[in-house]
């Protein structure tokens, strides 16, 4: 699915999808996401505090006006 849309897209990810480059990085930062609390994509730590999922301007400035007022 990811390959065809590449091609539907005018790029030819092939060689890319199929190589294990850089497989050892990524499964080091799943890893570490997991580690650290992260269960999806996007994933946010604002000065340690962890922010899940899509989120609107007003949960980033909630957490960044109480990490302020500490």
């Amino acid at each position: 699915m990811v390959k065809q849309w590449g091609k539907d897209i005018g790029y030819n990810i092939d060689s890319c999808m199929d190589s294990s480059n850089g497989a050892d990085e990524i499964q080091k930062d799943l890893s570490d996401g997991t580690a650290s609390g992260v269960q999806g994509t996007p994933g946010f730590f604002i000065n340690g505090r962890p922010l899940s999922g899509a989120q609107p301007y007003q949960a980033f400035k909630q957490i960044i006006d109480t990490e302020l007022a500490a």
